[in-house]
């Protein structure tokens, strides 16, 4: 009996892993158990889970040859950018929730309670991690990207030496939650997002971001997403 009963407890604990790990965003829609980063859009009133693929930065500046560091607090003028006029994402809601994949308890730890506060020498091997929250000392923002002909332009995101980022008309602070089980991030923005282009940016520290970036466009004119994860029904 005894040794029945410790299986049973086993199975309970490992059942309630794997629905922490997927949990459930909006009714009969989970979060798939991998690493990534996702977005609960909604089209045509069916709430969907939509994929968020990292683009590269690349910048645009005589000075500097790579994009390893930026550094706002110096008033850096580099222009960085998105090649393409336009996201291969759309979404159709202004208040998008966006979620990323944490690789450890601890890392979600560090995510909320030291955000952009430590030194900055692994910006570069964090940079060419492709899903997920890179560091474990990040904050993020949401960027509105100017739209050019060729490409889409990131602007300076201004950050504040105790790590806050300066809210003005292209850049909006995100709230962060941690969601039960610590496997996912949950990010949405403070203020309801414009029609336009978006990016969300990683804040390795006050003078890092990654090169990485997660962008998308609100639209709710556009058409569905073709590989939108829906519900299911049971």
């Amino acid at each position: 009996m005894k040794e029945a009963e410790d299986i049973d407890k086993e199975a309970i604990a490992e059942r309630v892993e794997q629905l922490q790990r997927r949990p459930e965003v909006a009714k009969g829609l989970e979060l798939p158990d991998s690493d990534g980063v996702f977005v609960l859009d909604t089209f045509q009133g069916t709430p969907e889970l939509v994929e968020l693929i990292p683009s590269e930065l690349g910048i645009n500046s005589k000075s500097k040859k790579g994009m390893s560091t930026l550094n706002p607090l110096a008033g850096s003028k580099a222009s960085l950018e998105l090649p393409g006029q336009k996201a291969k994402v759309h979404l159709h809601v202004n208040d998008p929730a966006i979620y990323l994949a944490l690789a450890s308890e601890d890392k979600a730890e560090k995510v909320l309670s030291h955000a952009i506060t430590v030194p900055t020498g692994g910006a570069k091997e964090q940079a060419n991690r492709k899903h997920g929250a890179h560091s474990p000392t990040s904050g993020f923002a949401i960027v509105k990207v100017d739209q050019r002909k060729e490409v889409r332009i990131v602007g300076a995101i201004h950050i504040s030496p105790t790590g806050t980022v300066t809210q003005d008309e292209d850049v909006i602070p995100t709230k962060v939650e941690i969601l039960p089980g610590r496997h996912w991030l949950k990010i949405t923005p403070v203020q309801p997002l414009l029609i336009g282009e978006y990016a969300l940016v990683e804040i390795l520290s006050p003078s890092d971001i990654n090169q990485s970036v997660w962008d998308f466009r609100v639209d709710p004119r556009t058409g569905d997403n073709p590989e939108s994860i829906g519900p299911i029904q049971r």
